[in-house]
């Protein structure tokens, strides 16, 4: 690192942190985690994984990076009914809109805030290998990708 300049983690501090923080005052008490992997935390959680970043732009004075981040929902029912369904379409909706109304997050103390948050797309329940053997188990995992500047 070049002398007097400052090092923070983007990924974590600038996408994942603040997207923790945005979700968890909306869908309390529900558990917000971080994790590669589902984690058993009741009948509903919401799982934050970052998964890629890539260089858009890499200046002089500073760089822009994307970063692709999955934010899955999870439900366990058994037998789930049409009002089960409702509820689960309806907290996935509720997620996406909550997501496009903070598609940009200023900077705010240790960390850059990011800008273009963007869902590119929702998948209802495509489980995963290690989620097969839960019982019940629904997921609707958004992938998203927003966009972190940095200058020196």
């Amino acid at each position: 690192m070049i002398i007097n300049t400052d090092y923070s983690n983007a990924f974590w501090n600038d996408v994942v942190v603040n997207l923790r923080d945005t979700i968890s005052p909306e869908f309390a008490p529900v558990p917000v985690y971080v994790s590669p992997v589902f984690q058993e935390s009741g009948n509903l959680g919401i799982r934050i994984w970052g998964e890629s970043s890539s260089t858009i732009d890499y200046m002089q004075s500073g760089w822009s990076r994307s970063f692709d981040v999955t934010i899955a929902l999870y439900m366990i029912k058994e037998n789930p009914d049409e009002v089960f369904f409702k509820q689960f379409y309806q907290d996935a909706e509720r997620l996406y809109q909550l997501l496009f109304d903070n598609k940009f997050i200023g900077a705010n103390g240790t960390n850059n805030g990011f800008i273009d948050g963007v869902v590119s797309e929702l998948i209802i329940n495509e489980i995963e290998k290690d989620e097969e053997d839960i019982n019940g188990l629904h997921v609707a995992k958004f992938n998203y990708q927003c966009i972190v500047q940095r200058s020196d």
